[in-house]
């Protein structure tokens, strides 16, 4: 069994590491081009909006959790969730019929704040059953 310096770091094999960047940048790849598509017409479904938002930031933090082992938990947060501001700022300036949105930001975030969280408590839990 390999030490970590301490009870939040990631896996570092090679294997995990590059499968989660490859699929980290493929994702943040489809992300990009789905906010930066034309308009189409509004669902109804608001809060559907916000939830699809909340999910895929979830997914890119997570990937992006494995894909950077070194880097600290708030490196993780913030890359995905700066890059969703830089997209809703393009929203916003771009003419796709879109426009940029502090609740889509609020909803990135969360997605990502949910797996920080979800795995600072699995680091607790398996922390407990390690020692």
């Amino acid at each position: 069994m390999t030490k970590h310096k301490n009870a939040y770091d990631r896996p570092a094999n090679r294997g995990v590491v590059w499968c989660a960047r490859l699929l980290f940048g493929a994702a943040i790849l489809l992300v990009t081009y789905v906010s930066l598509l034309e308009a189409g017409a509004p669902s109804g479904h608001l809060y559907l909006d916000k939830v699809l938002h909340a999910g895929a930031y979830a997914v890119l933090t997570g990937l992006f959790l494995f894909a950077a082992p070194r880097l600290p938990l708030r490196g993780v947060f913030a890359f995905p969730f700066i890059w969703s501001g830089i997209l809703e700022i393009l929203q916003g300036t771009m003419a796709t019929g879109r426009t940029a949105s502090l609740a889509d930001l609020v909803a990135n975030g969360v997605g990502g704040f949910v797996v920080i969280l979800v795995w600072l408590g699995f680091c607790k839990v398996f922390r407990a059953h390690l020692a």
